[in-house]
């Protein structure tokens, strides 16, 4: 499947979040997979290509730390750049194989035995159907 930067970013904060959750073993499985695969085929990179973004950009004070300003946002030379720099990097497209789990195995999610599930967390998990 083709995921943006952005919407990896996305889906790791909100499989992280269902970590403590108690899911059918196949989809609790999935979960972890999906996220540690996503941490490193996509994040890790994303991020190393942000920080060199901010370096680029950034304003340094007296201390060579970077300057903040009266509302401690980040200084950067030229804010416009670095913005476009940013959008560019977040809708990069990356191919991903996600691990994915049958309708009956999701659908066990339901059952009172299980943790309950937010919108956001049921939006994710419906990304990682068969077929």
């Amino acid at each position: 499947m083709k995921i943006t930067n952005i919407q990896a970013v996305n889906m790791i904060n909100t499989l992280a979040a269902m970590g403590d959750k108690i899911l059918p073993r196949e989809v609790s499985y999935a979960v972890g997979k999906n996220l540690e695969a996503l941490q490193v085929q996509i994040y890790k990179p994303y991020e190393k290509e942000l920080e060199k973004i901010n370096q680029r950009y950034m304003v340094l004070d007296g201390n060579n730390n970077q300057k903040m300003d009266a509302c401690g946002r980040p200084v950067y030379t030229d804010p416009l750049a670095h913005k476009k720099e940013l959008e560019t990097l977040c809708e990069i497209e990356n191919d991903f194989k996600m691990h994915t789990v049958s309708k009956e195995q999701l659908e066990q999610c339901d059952d009172g035995k299980y943790s309950g599930l937010t919108v956001r967390e049921q939006m994710a998990l419906m990304k990682m159907l068969e077929g």
